[in-house]
């Protein structure tokens, strides 16, 4: 509760900090409820999740605050805090229904707790409180490019539900709550280069500027023959990713190609037993 009070406190800071450069300051947010029952296959000797034969219940909840405020003409600031009550069945704490294997959480130099109540060291019932600090970043506008520093959304790409090149926060495939993407450390650097056309390359961060556990990129957007093409270039976690994105409109119908090669290092991680390159 202590970390949430300290969020709370630095909301008024915001405030009175564009107050005094008599800039505009934006308020806003959501509440929303996903509700889920989920009936298990009632599989025999598989985790317990799987092997159940009663439902199991979720409720989850979401309260999202949002602030912008322009502090220069430009200079400004965004934040946005999530606090998510969770009332489920106790089994769904200790694992998932869905085998993912992706932390969204992963491109964070450093982070609040995520759990409020209880406490990180006690067991978890049938309820939990969560929170996330989901930005904070400042963005500085020039006369030539924007840049980004701190906590932001990054994602690119234009296919739908499998998504190859979103690779640094992607959100898994059972997730329902996909209004707002998870925001990663990182610094941004967009520059226009005319119609359509864009440089985009930054750095992300891993959990304590690890250099393992982060990743650069460089992606440049233009406008050729009525099609929306992208050329994607990151170093993630010492794998190197090259992507193509391809958009435009076939007889008023949006029709995208989009497809990603990674060649992959497992030296830096002796845990798996063999790197292996592939194509999406």
């Amino acid at each position: 509760m202590k970390s949430l009070l300290k969020i709370l406190c630095l909301i008024p800071l915001f405030c009175s900090l564009a107050a005094m450069g008599a800039s505009p300051v934006g308020l806003s947010g959501y509440y929303k409820n996903f509700t889920v029952a989920i009936v298990p296959p009632g599989v025999q000797d598989a985790p317990s999740l799987y092997s159940s034969e009663s439902p199991l219940g979720l409720v989850n909840n979401r309260l999202r605050l949002n602030l912008s405020a322009r502090l220069h003409q430009r200079f400004s600031f965004t934040a946005a805090y999530d606090l998510s009550p969770r009332i489920q069945d106790p089994s769904l704490f200790q694992g998932q229904i869905f085998i993912t294997g992706l932390d969204p959480f992963h491109y964070r130099v450093a982070d609040l707790p995520s759990r409020l109540y209880p406490a990180e060291q006690k067991d978890v019932r049938s309820f939990v409180l969560l929170q996330n600090l989901d930005r904070a970043f400042f963005t500085f506008k020039t006369g030539w490019a924007d840049l980004d520093i701190g906590r932001q959304a990054i994602a690119w790409g234009s296919a739908r539900v499998i998504n190859p090149t979103d690779i640094i926060a992607p959100f898994s495939f059972e997730e329902l709550d996909i209004e707002d993407r998870i925001g990663v450390d990182a610094v941004r650097l967009r520059v226009p280069l005319g119609f359509m056309a864009e440089l985009d390359g930054g750095v992300v961060f891993g959990q304590d500027f690890s250099w393992p556990e982060s990743a650069c990129y460089l992606r440049g957007k233009f406008y050729f023959a009525g099609t929306d093409v992208s050329l994607l270039l990151i170093d993630f976690q010492q794998n190197l990713l090259v992507g193509l994105d391809l958009a435009r409109s076939i007889g008023g119908a949006g029709v995208w190609c989009e497809a990603a090669g990674v060649i992959a290092d497992g030296s830096q991680r002796p845990h798996i037993e063999q790197a292996t390159n592939y194509v999406r």
